[in-house]
């Protein structure tokens, strides 16, 4: 299995997320493959694999080209960390895609059976694959879409969709796999992938001593 991580542009908060979570992916999981996927132009992290693709039309395009490939993977994003290692959800060769469920993870447990929500039940801040031909199909899907929802929720909305059709081997995970803290003192001991996500970044760089 190897671990990627999209990162673009030259901005040195990105940059310094990226290590912060390529220290922690190694720590707990030795001598995996850590890359950074990324376009034709920003610079490369020291120490990792680099793959390149051209930039799509909108960012989320972008980011499902970048995760069309081949191979077994764990994409993540940077304000990610990986507290344990994940060889489970790899023992398991039924899946193609696998994500995990946002139920039980929001502030506001009313938001769980909101339209807004029902339309992306999956954060694709943590996903796992074998199946280059779904981020493929899931790219073209972004690219038909409005383009107000192109940039930011595009690989959401699509993916969400996706699964529920049933054509893809799509496995459901509970949402330790990609598990964003409710409060800066939440207990996350247990979850295997905790995501700093939004404003919840600045949790994450105190915690761990991240400069900012």
């Amino acid at each position: 299995m190897r671990i990627g991580f999209f990162l673009n542009g030259a901005a040195a908060s990105g940059y310094t997320l990226a290590r912060h979570f390529v220290a922690g992916a190694r720590a707990v999981m030795p001598g995996v493959d850590v890359c950074q996927l990324t376009d034709l132009e920003s610079p490369a992290l020291e120490g990792v694999t680099v793959l390149r693709r051209p930039a799509q039309p909108s960012f989320t395009a972008t980011l499902a080209d970048a995760y069309a490939q081949p191979g077994e993977w764990l994409f993540a994003d940077t304000d990610v960390v990986l507290q344990r290692s994940v060889a489970d959800i790899v023992a398991d060769d039924w899946w193609q895609v696998a994500v995990a469920s946002r139920s039980g993870t929001y502030v506001d447990l009313a938001e769980e059976t909101s339209v807004f929500m029902a339309a992306m039940p999956f954060n694709t801040g943590a996903v796992f694959s074998r199946c280059p031909a779904f981020w493929e199909e899931c790219r073209q899907r972004i690219l038909a879409l409005p383009a107000l929802h192109q940039p930011w929720y595009g690989m959401q909305l699509v993916v969400g969709a996706m699964a529920l059709e049933g054509r893809y081997r799509v496995r459901i995970l509970p949402n330790e796999y990609n598990y964003p803290p409710r409060t800066q003192t939440d207990d996350v001991s247990a979850k295997a992938l905790v995501h700093y996500k939004g404003p919840r970044k600045g949790w994450l760089l105190e915690r761990y001593g991240v400069p900012a």
